[in-house]
């Protein structure tokens, strides 16, 4: 892995390098390559933030090779139980550099289920808390108010998401309800309006109802759950 990290890197006289990779269960059974973007040459910076703002580059550093200079000025936030790589990132794609890609899957992620990321339901409203913070390490990226909209695209993406994983996965009816309403202090309508046509259907369709009715998507969400488990 790391030798074509170092030939890419090279070949491209680019500044950060990626594999793809396998994720796959702890006993190896099932392995599957969950992201095939692997464009060829390279990608600026701004680039590869809008790809990583688009999922299209995971916002992790265990599949990437980095010049060492890239880290001048840039330390990990030890206060941050999770997301400290997906700022670090930020910070290094805001840089002039570039990145390049093998469409080689080298790395194996396993995730297992007593991990920081799988431990409990409520990590995923975590991943509400760096929106502001990417909106603020992105703001000076964007030229007009048209390029902005790639960052709400994200964010209201981020909060569709957040929201069907309390409903569906929460422990308990208020527990759900608690990141509902987490979900909701991250709206507004006008943002949300500016960029709603161009989000899929169910984005859509889940952050209207966290606008209109959020406690009927929690009991749909509840009750869902609850007859998966009869089942």
């Amino acid at each position: 892995m790391i030798a074509s990290l170092v030939n890419t890197l090279e070949k491209e006289q680019a500044d950060v390098s990626q594999c793809l990779y396998f994720y796959e269960s702890e006993d190896g059974s099932s392995k599957k390559v969950t992201n095939r973007f692997a464009p060829a040459g390279t990608l600026t910076g701004k680039q590869a933030l809008i790809a990583m703002l688009e999922g299209d580059i995971p916002g992790f550093l265990w599949n990437k090779l980095f010049k060492r200079e890239l880290f001048d000025g840039i330390a990990f936030d030890e206060k941050k139980i999770i997301f400290e790589d997906y700022e670090v990132l930020i910070l290094i794609f805001n840089k002039n550099m570039t990145m390049s890609f093998t469409a080689e899957p080298l790395y194996h992620y396993i995730q297992r289920p007593q991990s920081l990321t799988k431990k409990s339901w409520d990590k995923a409203t975590m991943r509400l808390d760096y929106l502001p913070l990417t909106d603020q390490l992105t703001g000076s990226v964007w030229k007009n108010k048209e390029e902005r909209k790639i960052f709400l695209r994200h964010k209201y993406s981020v909060i569709a998401r957040v929201a069907f994983m309390a409903v569906s996965r929460a422990v308990s009816f208020s527990a759900a309800v608690q990141a509902i309403k987490k979900c909701r202090s991250h709206l507004s309508f006008r943002e949300f309006y500016s960029v709603s046509p161009t989000l899929n259907k169910k984005i859509n369709i889940l952050n209207v109802m966290l606008f209109t009715s959020p406690y009927t998507l929690v009991l749909l969400g509840r009750m869902g759950k609850h007859i998966l488990k009869k089942g």
